[in-house]
């Protein structure tokens, strides 16, 4: 099957804006220092927030999103 201008136009707009979102995300989760307690460090939990916002838009089931997060997140208990 032939692709329409207009399907080429929607492949290369799909493929920029996720490469775009995986930047934003990389950013965002680099200004999270290794360790951080977001219950005391407000900026890193807004960071991780948002690094979650963005993957609950691309990733719908919970599990996986929890699994292929960016952010992986340990109880102060463990």
């Amino acid at each position: 099957m032939r692709q329409t201008q207009k399907q080429k136009h929607q492949r290369a707009l799909i493929a920029r804006t996720l490469a775009e979102t995986w930047k934003r995300i990389e950013y965002l989760a680099d200004q999270v220092p290794e360790g951080a307690d977001c219950e005391i460090d407000l900026v890193a939990r807004n960071n991780v927030l948002n690094v979650w916002a963005i993957e609950e838009e691309w990733i719908v089931d919970p599990r996986l999103r929890a699994e292929l997060s960016m952010i992986q997140t340990t109880d102060k208990d463990e």
